[in-house]
């Protein structure tokens, strides 16, 4: 979880960085034509003191607005994206729980390799994220496999059984 708050904050640090730089680069560019006009109309004698305020209070500024639009162009794809893909986990999710009914809440990483497009790893991952949060329990076979209990999928058998409250 604090993992994603981190890449949170980091999507909106990058968001609003991108529209301060924009928002710099349209006020530059305005600057730039407001000067440029207020020299044009401007009646000065000396032409060396009008190429020199054109260029720093117009050319100047929109060179800067131009090169920062350039680059906010550049890195328009650069955004913080997440480690995982959050409609990934509700397909393992499908998977999970699909098998968990059907063996009676025990699933194994190999359970969900055979019966999806996951790997191992990725299984074992997703069953270690359950028994964190809380939803498996974590058992040991004969063999040294682990078996993942989930204790809140029940057959129907038990659902069937259900004491009245």
């Amino acid at each position: 979880m604090k993992q994603d708050n981190n890449l949170l904050v980091r999507r909106l640090w990058f968001k609003a960085k991108r529209a301060f730089l924009k928002t710099a680069a349209v006020l530059m560019i305005l600057w730039s034509i407001l000067w440029f006009i207020l020299m044009l109309m401007n009646n000065n004698d000396s032409v060396s003191f009008f190429i020199i305020m054109i260029t720093l209070l117009s050319i100047l500024p929109l060179g800067v607005a131009l090169f920062l639009l350039n680059y906010l162009k550049k890195t328009k794809h650069n955004l913080p994206v997440p480690e995982y893909d959050p409609k990934s986990d509700y397909q393992m999710e499908k998977v999970v729980l699909a098998i968990a009914v059907s063996q009676d809440g025990l699933v194994t990483p190999a359970d969900i390799a055979l019966r999806s497009d996951y790997s191992l790893d990725e299984a074992k991952q997703y069953l270690e994220r359950l028994r964190e949060q809380g939803f498996a329990q974590l058992k040991i076979a004969d063999n040294g496999t682990y078996v993942y209990h989930l204790p809140y999928v029940l057959s129907y058998d038990q659902k069937k059984n259900a004491e009245s409250i």
